[in-house]
């Protein structure tokens, strides 16, 4: 199992919203790439509280399109999402934050995949 420990958050982390398309498979909504301060500061505010574990539960493999190298992916609710975010948004945050995440859902988001570049050193 990836551990949260193995990432390298330099790099930032990409969040993308789905919903359920008509046929019932995952369709994109909307996504955004948040830089390194912001994905260490995510982390770093969740360090010691179960969302972690949550976090590092759900990881699956990125797929190669995802990412331009090796990394993971934690395919979250948005509700899920919403309640960490809230933990680790500061007002200066513009380009993500609970009223970005808020209107995903709106749009039809149900789930939140947050893209992990892995360390090289694994």
């Amino acid at each position: 199992m990836t551990k949260i420990s193995s990432l390298n958050l330099t790099k930032g982390m990409k969040v993308s919203a789905s919903g359920e398309g008509i046929s019932g498979t995952p369709h994109f909504i909307a996504g955004i790439n948040v830089d390194g301060r912001f994905a260490t500061r995510f982390v770093n505010r969740l360090t010691g509280l179960p969302a972690i574990s949550v976090i590092e539960n759900s990881f699956v493999k990125a797929h190669q399109n995802d990412v331009d190298e090796p990394g993971v992916c934690a395919i979250l609710s948005i509700n899920a999402f919403l309640l960490m975010l809230k933990r680790c948004v500061l007002s200066s945050d513009i380009e993500l934050n609970e009223r970005v995440v808020k209107a995903w859902k709106s749009d039809g988001a149900n789930t939140i995949h947050l893209y992990f570049h892995e360390s090289v050193n694994q």
